[in-house]
């Protein structure tokens, strides 16, 4: 139920009202100054006569120049009222009163709609496995030890030839070549995301070459990896927005 308020709406009594009466009517070229109320809504008038006596009463709705009214509002008693006696649309203590109750009407429902529902809260506490937070599985509550567990390299063991990746799977990749390798086709690479590849020499020191569609450097330069077997290269990458993976050297021979 909301105050409705409008400038200047005054007008008089085009016939008298009893005390008991519960709709009265003002001139009619004045009636298009008072607001039209409805769904509960009302605006307030205040009545004079002109002996100076007062009446507040809330008016519920308006047909032309017929107002609905509530009587004797604010603690001031019905009271017979003559024609000519004054109608204006003034601001009480009431007004503000309604004006206060809506105002928290509509905090309270905006502060309760704001609330997750108990299914919304449930869903929130789920605990995201180490899967789920590769996958970005969203509604899921990430704990530490997950997140750590995700960022654990699997390792790729007797790797020769195209090697392809698939970051559902993983952030950190671990490969062991037997051979010279070609980083080839990419998966599932989240642009913003980076990691590390770590390289272990199998028995000789490998080469490693790039697919471009899927891979890029710096200015485009070949990486050299070492020339040591057995030891370990590490290479970073970061997904680029296009979905390329920005390759760099880490560390070499470690």
């Amino acid at each position: 139920m909301a105050v409705l308020i409008t400038n200047n709406a005054s007008s008089t009594l085009a016939s008298s009202i009893t005390l008991g009466a519960t709709s009265l009517s003002v001139q009619t070229g004045d009636a298009a100054k008072f607001p039209s109320p409805s769904g509960g809504d009302w605006f307030p008038l205040t009545l004079v006569d002109a002996a100076g006596n007062v009446e507040i009463v809330r008016c519920t709705a308006r047909a032309a120049a017929v107002l609905t009214i509530e009587r004797a509002q604010e603690g001031l008693a019905a009271r017979a009222f003559a024609a000519g006696s004054r109608v204006d649309l003034r601001i009480t203590a009431g007004v503000f009163a309604g004006i206060k109750d809506t105002i928290q009407t509509d905090v309270l429902t905006a502060v309760a709609a704001s609330y997750a529902t108990d299914a919304e809260l449930a869903a929130a506490t789920t605990r995201a496995t180490s899967a789920e937070i590769l996958q970005q599985t969203t509604g899921k509550l990430i704990e530490a030890d997950e997140l750590f567990a995700s960022a654990v390299a699997p390792a790729l063991a007797g790797a020769t030839g195209t090697v392809a990746f698939d970051f559902n799977g993983y952030i950190n990749r671990e490969i062991t070549a037997t051979g010279n390798i070609i980083f080839d086709v990419v998966s599932n690479a989240k642009p913003g995301s980076s990691g590390f590849i770590e390289i272990v020499h199998s028995g000789a020191a490998r080469a490693l070459s790039l697919n471009t569609t899927y891979w890029t450097t710096a200015n485009g330069a070949a990486l050299v990896l070492s020339s040591v077997a057995s030891k370990r290269d590490v290479l970073a990458y970061y997904v680029l927005k296009s979905g390329k993976l920005l390759l760099s050297v880490a560390a070499l021979g470690v």
